[in-house]
């Protein structure tokens, strides 16, 4: 018997904005993502300003997140897949609560002089990053203010 196919949504080359949403106000997945060569800002949501990605893994390349805001994740809320941010830049995103820049909630690795700084939360809660699994990082990439369990890296 073959196996399954998974769905996958792919979004690339595009620019997404001033959208509103309960969940993911720029992108919205349930699937396998990829995203790359996308900006994303001015985006709002409850969870997920920029994205949200419920799906088994997120792929985030040559990506801007700037000026999304949500009560969670202002610039991306990965529940709960492994999230990829590759060669790329969240920076001025809001979250009311918890990760400003990034609320992970499942893996996540930053790579290949990614930058996830200058964005904002509460006091405690992750301005850059809230990390509820394990954060992965490499020497090229910078993650400003990160709160909940430490990056290890890669």
């Amino acid at each position: 018997m073959p196996g399954a196919e998974m769905p996958c949504a792919a979004v690339s080359g595009c620019t997404l904005s001033g959208n509103n949403a309960a969940y993911g106000g720029g992108i919205f997945s349930g699937d396998t993502l990829m995203v790359s060569g996308c900006t994303l800002s001015g985006n709002t949501a409850t969870n997920g300003g920029g994205i949200y990605s419920a799906g088994s893994a997120a792929t985030v390349t040559g990506c801007t997140l700037s000026g999304n805001s949500a009560t969670n994740g202002g610039g991306i809320y990965s529940d709960i897949g492994p999230l990829t941010v590759d060669s790329s830049t969240l920076t001025g995103n809001v979250a009311s609560s918890k990760g400003g820049g990034i609320y992970g909630a499942g893996a996540t690795t930053v790579k290949n002089h990614s930058s996830i700084t200058e964005n904002t939360a509460a006091v405690g809660f992750g301005a850059d990053f809230y990390n509820q699994r394990v954060l992965y990082l490499d020497s090229t990439s910078i993650v400003g203010t990160l709160d909940g369990n430490p990056s290890r890296p890669i």
